[in-house]
Parts: C-alpha cells; sequence; structure tokens
C-alpha cells in the first residue's frame, strides 16, 4: 500500500498551477456541471477494485490517457478531476481499510463511471469547501466529514431534516451519498450581500461580482456560470458562457470546450486577449492555453 501511496504522490507532483486548481474547483462547485442520478443502478458504474500488483500488470497501468478506450479494462481514464493529469486506474479501495493511514476511501463520479480512491484528512470543518482528492490538509475534511459537491459535511437522512444543523440541508445528489450542504435559503444576507444558488441545491450569502445572471438572464444560448473565488468566501464572480460537449453545438472559431464551457483561446499567435478578470492559462490539451477567471485574486 505504501508503493501504491507513492505512485499517487509522484501523480500529484505533476499537478497543474494552484490558480488553475481552484479555477476548476471554482467550476465544478458552483457553475452547474449536473451529476446524473446514482441512487438506481449505481453500483453497475463502480469502477472495480483491482489490488495493486494485479493493476500493474496492466500495460496501461498509470499511462496518460484521454479516453476509456486508451485503458484496458477494467482500468478507466480519470480525467475532468481537478489537478491531476488524465491516467488510466481502477478503483484502489472498497473501504478505509485499503488507503494509508491518514487517508479516506473517497467516491469520485468520471463521466459515466464511479471510482473510489484514498484522499487525505484534513482540518476543513462543515460548511467549509474541500477537494476530494486533496494532497493538502487546509482543503481535506476533518473525519467523520465526507466532501460532498465541494463542501465538507457530516452524512445525513434526507427524510430526517434535523440530521443536519441550522443553516445546512441534506444533499442527495452527490455519489458521496446524502450529506449536509450549506444553505442560506429564507434567511436574511449581510448588507451587500444576498443568497446567492450554487450547484445542487446549496447557496451561500455572498456579494456579486461581474453580471449578476441569476437575476438578469443570459442572452440565447448562453448560461448563467457561477465562480467562488480562492481567497474571499463571501464573493461569488458570474458570468454567461456558451456550453459546450455531447448534447451542445461546438464552440465558435477562437474558443475551445474545457469543463463543458467554451472559452476563449489565448497566447502566442492567438487573436484576442483575456479580459481584466481572466488569465491565460497554457495545457497541453488546449494549446496554446485557454482564458479562464484568475480566483485567485
Amino acid at each position: 500500500m505504501k508503493k501504491w501511496r507513492s505512485l499517487l504522490v509522484l501523480l500529484l507532483g505533476l499537478l497543474l498551477p494552484m490558480p488553475l486548481v481552484w479555477a476548476s474547483i471554482g467550476w465544478l462547485m458552483a457553475g452547474g456541471l449536473g451529476k446524473p442520478e446514482v441512487s438506481n443502478g449505481g453500483s453497475s458504474r463502480l469502477v472495480p477494485w483491482v489490488p495493486l500488483e494485479e493493476q500493474r500488470q496492466r500495460l496501461t497501468f498509470l499511462r496518460p490517457c484521454q479516453g476509456d478506450e486508451e485503458c484496458v479494462a477494467p482500468l478507466i481514464c480519470l480525467q475532468g478531476v481537478p489537478l491531476v493529469k488524465p491516467y488510466c486506474t481502477a478503483s484502489e479501495c472498497v473501504t478505509d481499510k485499503e488507503c494509508d493511514a491518514g487517508f479516506t476511501c473517497r467516491s469520485l463520479e468520471v463521466g459515466p463511471h464511479v471510482v473510489r480512491l484514498c484522499g487525505i484528512e484534513g482540518r476543513a470543518k462543515q460548511g467549509e469547501r474541500c477537494w476530494k482528492l486533496s494532497n493538502q490538509q487546509e482543503s481535506g475534511c476533518e473525519p467523520g466529514l465526507v466532501c460532498a459537491s465541494g463542501w465538507c459535511g457530516r452524512p445525513c437522512q434526507p427524510q430526517e431534516p434535523r440530521s443536519c444543523p441550522e443553516g445546512f440541508f441534506c444533499g442527495t445528489e452527490d455519489v458521496e451519498g446524502p450529506a449536509c450542504l450549506p444553505s442560506c435559503e429564507g434567511q436574511s444576507c449581510p448588507d451587500g450581500q444576498r443568497c446567492v444558488r450554487l450547484k445542487h441545491g446549496a447557496s451561500i450569502c455572498a456579494r456579486v461580482l461581474g453580471m449578476d445572471c441569476q437575476q438578469e438572464p443570459c442572452p440565447e444560448e448562453q448560461e448563467c456560470s457561477v465562480a467562488l473565488p480562492a481567497k474571499h468566501e463571501r464573493e461569488v464572480r458570474m458570468r454567461c458562457v456558451r456550453p459546450c460537449g455531447e448534447q451542445a453545438p461546438p464552440c465558435p472559431e477562437g474558443f475551445a470546450c474545457a469543463a463543458e464551457r467554451c472559452l476563449q483561446r489565448c497566447g502566442p499567435g492567438v487573436a484576442g486577449t483575456c479580459s481584466p478578470e481572466e488569465k491565460c492559462v497554457e495545457s497541453q490539451r488546449h494549446a496554446p492555453g485557454i482564458c479562464i477567471l484568475d480566483l485567485a485574486r
């Protein structure tokens, strides 16, 4: 197991820059990337646990990938996960017993699959932001809490409203199972803030930066994107973006599809520049680069 953990640490050493980390987390937490229902037939989507020695016998184990077809079954391509460059893997745990001390078994939705991987136990408390595969204790949930929809929360019972404290509700859309998520519905917010809707029914009191597209509808063929900056817990940035992906039209010229949104290309030899609140981030997949919100500002 120690060797497996060393491999994961090696992968984390290839992570994207930290500003892009928070941009990705912002998209996933607040941008409305819907997740399908997993309560029915969820077990059929679960990637099986394969012992490390057996995984090593598959030639594609830990190899970079862009799709499941590049991985030998039952390995899948772990892609679309913030901080992690896509690679071939199977579930590395069934329960916490398969994880090293200080780590816990987390469920992640990866396309049509659910994969279980070991994530660090941290210091983040209920209602604080988190990342399931964090390698830093600040963004890992403390023991007894799960990281669901980007928030640390204790497990709850949907049929029992009192299973969550005041200011929380029992969310059911994350593959981790029902967990308490923050809510400001029906509450008064401080001056200059309002109750902002986030992903999976969560909501927080925050000051809105940019176009408040939750109150002013976006133009046709665009949708409202809500992002949470890294340093300002009570500020959100909103803008209208064009969706993309299998169920949407292709992005117009000069744009690339990332996190199911059309983002402007940028970099040497590319016409146009990023807006003042954006930054140009280069990546192999979206060469030469794409404009993302600078959430670290």
